[in-house]
């Protein structure tokens, strides 16, 4: 029963994937199980589907309209699973098949395509080309298998030739497709996903969902009116030997890093490198700094890229993940992974959510008072200390909070991680930062860190949601971060000469600050990522007399390189998720304007705006209405208009 794949292309052997074992207990009691999954000669049984495209053309349908999600954010994560997952359609099987006369049926296209979506839902969030398309001739043979495994009441990649209603199409499918029986449609798919059953440690059915090259599919579905539900997923097509496309990651991991809602964490965690030797390779998964207990499942190669798979905290693999009271933050460590002969490590993040709950994390880009999720047009009057402030949910009002003396410095930031801006300024006279946490009204925080001739840079260097104190000093080049989540202890950091302007900002998508600097005089940006042990980035953007304005324009999680020219008011941003070389260029402003990018509108993305310092108006162009416009009256001359970027009176 157990048959290896001989290819004369790759010396791999593929395992096709798992089945739902059968069993004796009455049908309504019955749940879906996965079993074994068991080794499949598939070499030579490729069927070419029907008017299958080539890969360029594939590719290029794919540019144009594959499904694409950015984890890193988390309301586009949340977006994306609500409009294409729990609000997905539903429609109908319809299905025109007879059990009892071995009639297989089709099912109506409207349901097939639900569950392309769904298997494209998958592969979208876990950053693998979602440009499936179910071919016709894959399907019509993926129907007739399914029907064998209704009408048999159990699975079998290899039917033998006595079963009920057993057909040579049938057969084929059967070997060369994931097998369900007790689900059908796209439940199937996310039961495939979850992989449950003692005899799926090697996580199969979702690495041949996962596995990059696959361009076409099918699928066979019968109700479960009258029998057993069932479905056969055709997932063996001819692209499999192709060269790998690009993915958003160099790994393919489920969960994927980033936002994920929680109804999408399945016990079973895993990371798969192509090529990979995972057979002395740890993991380690922590949360709030502690490691949790896990149990790393038997290395099997064979199905799709190599992966490597883990159960966390003692759970079964037909447990449900729990709903998170709050955003909760995994980071994922895998070592001693061999590629190529060397030992690799790789580190990365799962937030779990519960997409029910709206919380916005994108903080770089907000300036938030109110907790909307959405920048208040604010300002900071140094005549008086007084803090003026519209609130975006109820732009009717205004407030206005005295915090701070003439030559203070404002660092607004959400120093205390409840998604409220707090008011907050730091003296250079005597280096103290003064707090006013907006989840403790009446109270405040005096903390000294700097000195006079540094430059304040708050900014949640740790990660933890929640800004830190930190400060740049030019005459050395050094970062002086206190991190919130351990507020004894500080780092230092030279990263830096006198002349740069510090620009920190969350550049690689880790919902930490990096540190980084921009460089006048030469025009180039140095970025020090959080996670990257001591390498940088160095991109020449800019000239000698532009402004940085680094942000989150293209709502990918990760803050783009910017800078606005005001001699032509000329927006010129680099986006993080576009090819290499891609830029945008933006006329709004004039020269004396002050630009002040934030995401006014909610919708995750910076807004290019800017105040005008001559009549107190803020001009926002939002970026969820293209070609429109927005205008506000608010403040005077010599007031400093609030936003993400830092800050000095006078510099």
């Amino acid at each position: 029963m157990f048959c290896r794949l001989l290819t004369s292309k790759i010396g791999l052997f593929l395992a096709p994937l798992l089945l739902l074992l059968a069993v004796e207990r009455p049908l309504q009691e019955e749940l879906p199980r996965l079993g074994d999954p068991p080794r499949l000669e598939i070499a030579g049984t490729f069927s070419q589907a029907a008017g299958s495209a080539p890969i360029m053309a594939l590719a290029q349908q794919a540019a144009s309209g594959m499904l694409t999600v950015y984890p890193q954010n988390r309301e586009n994560a949340v977006a994306f699973f609500q409009s294409h997952y729990s609000g997905a359609p539903t429609p109908a099987i319809n299905w025109t098949g007879n059990r009892d006369n071995c009639n297989a049926g089709s099912t109506a296209l409207a349901f097939r395509d639900a569950v392309e979506l769904r298997v494209n839902f998958f592969r979208a969030m876990g950053g693998v080309p979602a440009w499936i398309t179910f071919s016709d001739t894959y399907s019509a043979k993926a129907q007739m298998a399914a029907l064998m495994m209704s009408a048999n009441g159990q699975l079998n990649h290899y039917p033998p030739a006595d079963w009920l209603c057993y057909t040579a199409d049938g057969y084929e499918a059967a070997h060369n497709s994931n097998l369900a029986i007790g689900a059908y449609g796209w439940e199937s798919i996310s039961l495939y996903m979850q992989d449950p059953g003692s005899g799926n440690g090697a996580a199969g059915h979702r690495r041949w969902i996962l596995y990059p090259q696959t361009q076409l599919m099918g699928t066979g579905d019968i109700s479960p009116f009258g029998g057993w539900a069932s479905n056969d997923l055709w997932v063996f097509d001819s692209h499999m030997w192709e060269t790998r496309p690009p993915t958003r990651d160099a790994f393919v991991a489920w969960p994927p890093p980033g936002y994920v809602p929680y109804q999408l964490v399945y016990p079973r965690w895993s990371f798969a490198y192509p090529s990979a030797d995972f057979s002395q390779a740890s993991v380690t998964l922590t949360l709030n700094q502690q490691n949790l207990p896990l149990v790393l499942e038997t290395v099997r190669n064979g199905y799709g890229e190599n992966t490597l798979v883990w159960i966390p905290n003692g759970m079964s693999s037909w447990d449900s993940w729990p709903k998170p009271a709050a955003d909760t933050r995994y980071r994922v460590t895998v070592g001693n992974v061999i590629i190529s002969g060397n030992a690799r490590s790789f580190s990365y993040d799962v937030t779990v959510v519960d997409p029910a709950v709206f919380t916005q994390t994108n903080t770089q880009d907000l300036m938030d008072f109110d907790g909307d999720a959405r920048t208040d047009i604010s300002v900071w009057r140094p005549d008086g200390g007084i803090w003026y402030s519209v609130p975006s949910n109820s732009p009717e009002d205004f407030t206005g909070t005295r915090w701070g003396l003439d030559n203070d410095v404002p660092v607004p930031g959400d120093y205390d991680g409840d998604r409220q801006t707090d008011v907050a300024v730091w003296r250079p006279s005597t280096g103290v930062w003064y707090i006013q946490p907006s989840s403790s009204p009446g109270n405040f925080t005096a903390q000294q860190w700097g000195v006079l001739t540094d430059r304040p840079v708050p900014a949640d260097y740790d990660g933890d949601g929640k800004t830190d104190l930190a400060v740049w000093r030019p005459g050395t080049g050094v970062w002086y971060v206190v991190p919130s989540s351990t507020p004894l202890t500080f780092t230092s950091t030279q990263w830096g000469s006198a002349g740069d302007l510090p620009v920190p900002g969350n550049y690689d998508g880790d919902l930490k600050a990096d540190i980084a600097v921009q460089r006048p005089a030469s025009g180039v940006w140095y970025v020090l990522p959080s996670g990257s042990s001591g390498s940088f980035t160095s991109t020449q953007w800019g000239s000698s007399t532009d402004t940085p304005v680094p942000a989150d324009y293209d709502g990918d999680g990760e803050a783009d390189i910017a800078v606005w020219r005001a001699s032509t008011g000329i927006w010129y941003v680099l986006p993080s998720n576009s090819p290499p070389g891609t830029y945008t260029a933006t006329c709004w402003g004039l020269t004396d304007d002050t630009p002040s990018p934030a995401d006014y509108d909610g919708d995750g993305k910076a807004d290019i705006g800017i105040w005008r310092q001559g009549t107190g108006v803020w001009y926002v162009l939002p970026s969820k209405s293209p070609g429109s416009y927005s205008s506000l009256q608010w403040g005077i001359p010599g007031d400093l208009p609030l936003s993400p970027l830092p800050r000095v009176p006078g510099l």
